[in-house]
């Protein structure tokens, strides 16, 4: 699933216009929908641990977990192959390295910090198993990983939660006028019910970018109510 990004677009545009605070350049507009679709992003995981944390009503509070568990897994990967010790490049949070083992089946590759790491490959008390292999970062790039040596030959995967790729409202200029080209454009990696959510950060965004601040506090009154009645 995914948000059109012509139809956020042309709803950005139309409310800038209604409060006349001037016109959102294609230019403009995607730079504030990569910012405003990451922001929501990675409120996702603010919420989700202020919900687990939450001395609210559990009835509430599971609806709230549920919710959230439900954005976050439209970005949830599984079981792809690491290829030369290096992650997938849109590793947003690595949840679980693994490969599978010709007799004992799936064996978690635990990750520790390189000074753990080294601690526990030079004792031979703690020196890591078969069954309980470990892997720390590289230092060079996060997204390098240095396994204990008993995994040889092994085909490593790892779980993981994407990034959402960058937003693009794509175009062409037809008589001095951008329109909108699916074939040069990405649609938002969120979740249906963020469309208006992203609408409004985006105007809120735009009121800032365009000196026009009296957009951004219009969005922020409106978003304020929503979410008032929200939590009634």
């Amino acid at each position: 699933m995914a948000i059109f990004i012509d139809t956020v677009y042309q709803r950005v545009l139309a409310l800038a216009n209604k409060e006349q605070r001037g016109y959102i350049t294609p230019q403009e507009f995607n730079l504030l929908a990569g910012k405003a679709q990451l922001d929501i992003f990675n409120q996702y995981f603010h919420d989700y641990k202020t919900a687990l944390l939450s001395p609210a009503g559990a009835a509430k509070i599971s609806d709230d977990i549920a919710i959230l568990e439900q954005k976050i897994d439209l970005h949830r990967i599984k079981a792809v192959a690491v290829t030369n010790n290096i992650l997938s490049s849109d590793v947003y949070h690595l949840e679980s390295l693994y490969y599978t083992h010709s007799t004992l089946g799936v064996i978690v590759i635990k990750e520790v910090n390189i000074r753990d790491f080294h601690q526990i490959t030079s004792n031979a008390k703690l020196s890591p198993t078969i069954s309980r292999p470990v892997f720390h970062r590289g230092d060079s790039s996060t997204r390098t990983i240095i396994t204990s040596a008993l995994i040889v030959n092994a085909e490593i995967k790892h779980d993981y939660i994407k990034k959402p790729a960058k937003p693009v409202w794509g175009y062409a200029v037809v008589g001095e006028k951008a329109l909108y080209s699916s074939n040069t454009s990405t649609d938002f990696e969120l979740h249906p019910a963020e469309e208006s959510n992203l609408t409004n950060k985006i105007l809120e965004l735009a009121g800032i970018i365009i000196n026009k601040p009296g957009l951004s506090e219009v969005i922020l009154r409106n978003q304020a109510v929503k979410e008032a009645k929200e939590n009634r």
